[in-house]
């Protein structure tokens, strides 16, 4: 393989994990595993009481000291990833736009050369067209009111 083709699969990989880690990130925020031991006590009342009064308590200073993520904070998160997910795909077509510039274009049909690739890649924002890659202001414009309106619609239905 090449040089420039293991830094390509190298950028895709890190940018999937980046988005895989980010949608695995909002949809298990709230994911509490419940416990349910069966234990039989060999201990009288008072003592399960006292054990008990001390759980409570540990649970009411836990739940003083527990960071609490609010939609807002979610929403905003998001969007932060959103932006910079159009960052890094801006700036890799920056650099590729420049290598297009310093040789001549091949003749071979590369996969990142079809507008599917770049739809789903960068929600259709990065556009190839007359052999370089520029953005599609409406697209990003619109996948981003877009994108914002369905968070706010599920985050706010609670």
């Amino acid at each position: 393989m090449k040089k420039s083709n293991k830094k390509i699969i190298l950028f895709f990989t890190t940018y999937i994990l980046l988005m895989v880690s980010m949608i695995a990130a909002v949809s298990l925020i709230d994911y509490k595993p419940s416990k349910s031991p069966v234990e039989i006590p060999n201990t009288t009342f008072k003592q399960e009481l006292e054990k008990h009064e001390k759980k409570v308590e540990a649970r009411q200073e836990e739940k003083k000291n527990r960071w609490n993520i609010t939609n807002e904070m979610v929403l905003i998160a998001v969007s932060i990833g959103a932006l910079l997910d159009v960052i890094i795909v801006y700036i890799w077509v920056k650099r590729e736009n420049r290598k297009m510039d310093a040789k001549e274009k091949s003749s071979k049909k590369r996969w990142r050369d079809s507008k599917i690739f770049w739809n789903i890649v960068a929600m259709g924002v990065i556009q190839p067209r007359e052999n370089k890659y520029v953005i599609n202001w409406f697209n990003m414009i619109g996948a981003g009111i877009l994108l914002h309106f369905f968070l706010y619609f599920f985050l706010s239905e609670s």
